[in-house]
C-alpha cells in the first residue's frame, strides 16, 4: 500500500482505518500488506522502483495530493500489467473504489439548511494544486447551499490541513465575520475538533450559538462537549474493497 506524505497519516484515523479494512482481506488470502509512504516529487520514480524490484504481487494506492507525476507512473505501471488499485479515482485505465463522499458532505450540510441555517460556514482542506477530494467536496457544499437558495459565499470558507490547529484557527477567523456565521460544515473530526474549541473560547455554545457538523465519524466525536454531529464515513470498507479487488487482480506475476 502506497501513501502519500502528509500530517493525516499520523494524526487522524483514516490510514489507520484503511490499513484496518486492507488487512481484515489479505490476511484471509494469504496475502502481506507492506506500507510505504512515497516520497516527495523528486522520488516519483519510486511506484516504478517498487514494482520492479519484485517484492510485492500488487499495488495499492492511496493518494490525496498527488500531481501529474504521480498519475503517468500508475498508469506506466498498469499498461505493463502490474497490478494496481486506487482508492479513488485517478485515471480511467486504473481499477479504483472510493466511497460516497459527495453524499455525505450533501447529508451533512442539507441537515444545518433543515435546522433553518443560512450562513453556513465551511473549514475545507487547503487547496491543492491537482483537483482532489478536497475540491470535490466544496463544489458539492456549494451545489447544495445554492439548490436551497443559499447564496455561496467565499467569506465563509476556511481551509486546514488535517489537523485540529488549522481548525482551530479558521474558525477564529470565522467569528470575526459580520455576522458571524450560525452553523459550520468541516470537512474532516480532526478540523472539527478545533474549531469546537475556538467556538468554546469565544464562550458560545454549541449548537445554541452556532451548530457544527462535520465528516468522518471518528471515535473520540463521541467524547468532545456536546458530542460531535458527524456523517460515518466507511473507511474500513475503503480499505477492505481494493484489497478484494487487488487480490483477484494479481496473477502472482512477482510470487516465488
Amino acid at each position: 500500500m502506497l501513501v502519500k506524505p502528509h500530517q493525516q497519516v499520523f494524526i487522524d484515523e483514516f490510514v489507520p482505518n484503511i490499513i484496518t479494512g486492507l488487512v481484515q482481506v489479505t490476511q484471509e488470502r494469504g496475502f502481506r500488506i507492506l506500507v510505504e509512504i512515497v516520497g516527495e516529487k523528486n522520488r516519483r520514480d519510486e511506484y516504478i522502483e517498487l514494482a520492479m524490484g519484485k517484492e510485492i504481487a500488487g499495488m495499492i494506492i492511496l493518494l490525496h495530493y498527488y500531481d501529474a507525476g504521480d498519475i503517468e507512473n500508475v498508469v506506466r505501471l498498469v499498461a505493463d500489467g502490474f497490478p494496481v488499485v486506487s482508492t479513488r479515482y485517478v485515471d480511467s485505465s486504473v481499477c479504483s473504489v472510493s466511497e460516497d463522499h459527495l453524499g455525505g458532505v450533501q447529508e451533512a450540510v442539507t441537515h444545518l439548511i433543515r435546522l433553518g441555517h443560512r450562513r453556513i460556514a465551511c473549514i475545507s482542506f487547503a487547496p491543492p494544486a491537482v483537483a482532489t477530494t478536497s475540491r470535490e467536496r466544496l463544489e458539492k457544499y456549494r451545489a447544495v447551499l445554492e439548490a436551497s437558495g443559499i447564496p455561496y459565499d467565499e467569506g465563509l470558507v476556511r481551509y486546514g490541513v488535517f489537523d485540529p490547529e488549522t481548525g482551530y484557527e479558521a474558525m477564529q477567523s470565522l467569528l470575526k465575520q459580520e455576522p458571524p456565521p450560525t452553523a459550520l460544515f468541516a470537512m474532516n473530526d480532526i478540523m472539527a475538533f478545533g474549531a469546537m474549541a475556538a467556538i468554546h473560547e469565544q464562550g458560545l455554545r454549541i449548537p445554541d450559538d452556532i451548530a457544527v457538523v462535520s465528516y468522518n465519524d471518528w471515535r473520540l466525536a463521541r467524547y468532545t462537549n456536546p458530542p460531535l454531529t458527524t456523517v460515518r464515513a466507511p473507511d474500513i470498507e475503503q480499505g477492505s474493497a481494493p484489497a478484494r479487488c487487488s487480490s483477484t487482480l494479481s496473477t502472482g506475476r512477482f510470487q516465488n
